[in-house]
């Protein structure tokens, strides 16, 4: 994941820790990361695709659960730099905050945890902030396209690769990422019936069921 991505990722993470509510508006987050909105449309449709969040027309961006995971891994690794800078070196804390947003997207996982180590586990930055806690390693996600799965499967969708006015139209449909569906039926040219957890029946063509990736249900 690119610099620029986990940044995206943890500034929606720290809005949401400061006490604004997803789905967080585009504007805010733009104002945020003090970019244009523009630019906050494409990333948010990359991060959505990549499984990392999830896009609501006219309302704004929720991370899932793997971009929490990230967000939480990359503020784990801010956060202990801090204390590293200013316990250690002894650089004010605004100074040594701003260093560490920068030393963030350097540390291994391996490392990290070496510091952590090194500086005793500490739960809060220099600022109070909490620390998330250290993640075990995430098991491989089983998940195979919509379209490649038989009628009565029930399962929890992983991915939507489509575009936006395609994932747009699914969402109105209950068919998210992390949303739970029910594959009612197949017809003979790959179309689907699919129920999903809302209790909505949409039917998809099979191009469309193609960019739609499902696991099991946990």
């Amino acid at each position: 994941m690119s610099e620029s991505e986990e940044m995206y990722l943890i500034s929606i993470a720290q809005l949401n820790e400061a006490g604004i509510a997803s789905p967080i508006p585009l504007s805010q987050l733009a104002s945020a990361l003090q970019v244009q909105t523009v630019s906050v449309n494409q990333m948010v449709r990359k991060l959505e695709d990549a499984g990392m969040l999830v896009y609501s027309p006219y309302q704004g961006v929720e991370l899932t659960t793997p971009g929490k995971k990230a967000a939480a891994s990359v503020l784990r690794k801010r956060r202990l730099w801090e204390v590293f800078l200013v316990e250690s070196l002894h650089l004010a804390t605004a100074e040594a905050e701003a260093a560490a947003c920068r030393l963030e997207h350097l540390l291994s996982d391996k490392a990290v945890e070496r510091l952590s180590e090194y500086l005793g586990d500490p739960v809060v930055s220099p600022q109070g902030k909490s620390i998330p806690p250290a993640q075990t390693e995430m098991e491989p996600v089983f998940a195979l396209p919509l379209h490649e799965l038989h009628a009565g499967y029930k399962g929890t969708i992983i991915r939507i690769q489509a575009d936006s006015a395609t994932r747009s139209f699914l969402a109105t449909q209950g068919i998210t990422p992390e949303s739970q569906i029910h594959l009612q039926a197949k017809g003979s040219q790959g179309e689907l019936l699919v129920t999903s957890e809302s209790g909505m029946t949409t039917h998809i063509a099979a191009p469309v069921a193609n960019c739609i990736f499902v696991g099991k249900i946990k």
